[in-house]
């Protein structure tokens, strides 16, 4: 029998405002105690509009949100950022593909990569738990004081050695990546539309403070922005495509043989830009009804994900195969890299065309505070202890973090993207693949095999040894496999990276089999 550890009351809980975030409703939030300092009065003024819960299901009578359409805005508005022209630019200036060739990698690899995501977006609804806390039901629920003593773990066959913290770890350093990507391209914009007035440090520092009132307001908010935000972003895309048109048309790139090794390092790029959602993607579904259909909620999805990143992609395709052939293109990536790209296709427009640049830097502030908003449940998700600190203080610490980071990676960025995004696509994929398993082979495709109650249950949660194990040992195909800026495996160089399909094939494969012998070792986390 499992036994579950004792959980204070619900009248405890509701003790507590302000000090256990993860039980604290919006309604006990909004009446807030006395102000005695600024302090206080800024946590009173978030607590009466933002989200408060944390970590924790949300339970499936909150769960009553019908309107799934939000979901293909929200990740619409997501996506419909710079980031993925940069991705796209570097496939015909950097990997020296045609403009066909490279359409057809980001096609085929954005409609393959993403289906794999948007499933796990399905997950959201039904169970009403974040990703990184579906993730203890495969790498088990970590505790620090247990891995402080190593000893403890190897003597007692009932204290476990968790791993979910390390993909949490992992997801956070994910997020942290992507969020210094678009800042460094939104940063480059603007100091591109000023001419070198505005220097690129505050051109950066705008484009993450700018998102972070944002980010605290949560969930709710974040989709009703989103509902609206797509739009400019989208026009004003429109306004770049049919500016640069004639000089988009006119490509002039020299004709040059392509090798498999090409074609396959950018389609593992446009894998990477799919696979690295997944670790986040449910966060953002959790209070839509799980009665709702879940094929409307796969395509709301998909299609949010699929639709803006193949239109960029291959926007930015085409930005990339005329740079060589335009001289004042060509200028503005000497000194503004992919934000003096993108201003100078909107140069023929004068002050207006400088205008929709401002908002095309700009429109990365939604997804820098959908970033911010995951990253700091994740930081909750680490420990119960960290669960206790309101989502906003981690928010402004992440803030504080990826400032100068971004500054310092500014430098080189074409080599920071690319060491990123190998990194980031190689333990995705193998961790969704692990998600896909044992959901089908050990859940046999039911979510209510996800007993919910059992989030906070060490005892009740797998090991976690056996999708530890997949994932580490994924990495002995990935790694001869990779071809990155800083290293090119044995296998790459024949035939390009395919790191990423090996590993999903490799840690699926392995799961299987250590998943099934952990689970009769044990007998914990088996479909019921």
């Amino acid at each position: 029998m499992t036994t579950k550890h004792e959980k204070p009351n619900s009248v405890d809980l509701e003790n507590k405002i302000g000090d256990d975030v993860d039980n604290v409703s919006l309604e006990a939030g909004s009446q807030s105690l006395p102000s005695k300092n600024w302090l206080t009065r800024f946590r009173n003024a978030l607590l009466s509009c933002a989200e408060t819960r944390g970590v924790a299901p949300v339970p499936i009578e909150e769960r009553s949100d019908k309107n799934t359409l939000k979901l293909l805005t929200l990740w619409f508005a997501k996506l419909m950022r710079t980031i993925s022209m940069t991705t796209g630019i570097s496939g015909t200036l950097i990997f020296g593909l045609d403009l066909a060739v490279a359409s057809v990698v980001i096609v085929l690899s954005t409609l393959l990569f993403m289906l794999p995501v948007a499933w796990m977006g399905m997950m959201g609804p039904k169970t009403g738990m974040r990703q990184m806390v579906q993730t203890r039901y495969y790498f088990g629920y970590y505790s620090i004081s247990r891995l402080m003593n190593v000893s403890s773990v190897v003597a007692n066959s009932e204290t476990s050695y968790y791993f979910s913290i390390g993909i949490a770890l992992l997801q956070i350093a994910t997020l942290i990546g992507y969020t210094i990507m678009t800042s460094i391209v939104s940063g480059q914009t603007l100091t591109a539309v000023s001419e070198g007035d505005l220097s690129l440090a505050v051109g950066i520092t705008i484009s993450v403070v700018g998102a972070l009132p944002i980010s605290f307001l949560g969930y709710k908010y974040l989709h009703y922005i989103d509902q609206y935000l797509w739009a400019p972003s989208f026009v004003a895309l429109v306004i770049v495509a049919g500016v640069s048109g004639k000089s988009l048309a006119g490509t002039g790139a020299e004709t040059v043989a392509i090798s498999p090794r090409s074609v396959l390092t950018f389609a593992a790029a446009c894998a990477s830009l799919c696979t690295s959602w997944a670790p986040l993607v449910s966060d953002f579904a959790v209070y839509i009804d799980p009665s709702t259909p879940r094929i409307k909620t796969f395509l709301c999805v998909y299609a949010g994900y699929s639709v803006p990143s193949i239109l960029l992609l291959i926007l930015g395709a085409a930005a990339g195969a005329s740079v060589p052939a335009n001289e004042t293109w060509a200028q503005a990536y000497g000194l503004y890299s992919v934000g003096g790209i993108i201003n100078a296709m909107n140069s023929p427009l004068g002050g207006f065309g400088k205008f929709v640049s401002v908002l095309l830097a700009f429109s990365v502030l939604g997804l820098t505070a959908c970033t911010l908003y995951s990253l700091s449940i994740s930081f909750q998700s680490l420990h119960p202890i960290l669960s206790r600190l309101p989502r906003y203080l981690y928010s402004l610490v992440i803030v504080a973090i990826i400032v100068p980071i971004s500054i310092v990676a500014s430098s080189n960025f074409y080599n920071s993207l690319s060491n990123f995004l190998s990194v980031v696509g190689y333990w995705t994929a193998s961790y969704t693949s692990i998600a896909l398993t044992e959901h089908f082979c050990f859940r046999r495709g039911r979510y209510s095999a996800y007993n919910v109650s059992d989030w906070d249950n060490p005892k009740a949660l797998p090991l976690g040894f056996a999708a530890l194990a997949s994932l580490c040992c994924s990495f002995g195909l990935i790694v001869p496999s990779m071809d990155t800026a800083w290293y090119t495996g044995p296998i790459a160089v024949r035939t390009g990276d395919i790191g990423i399909q090996l590993g999903i094939a490799l840690s699926s494969l392995i799961y299987i089999v250590l998943r099934g012998a952990e689970s009769r070792w044990k007998g914990r986390g088996r479909s019921p």
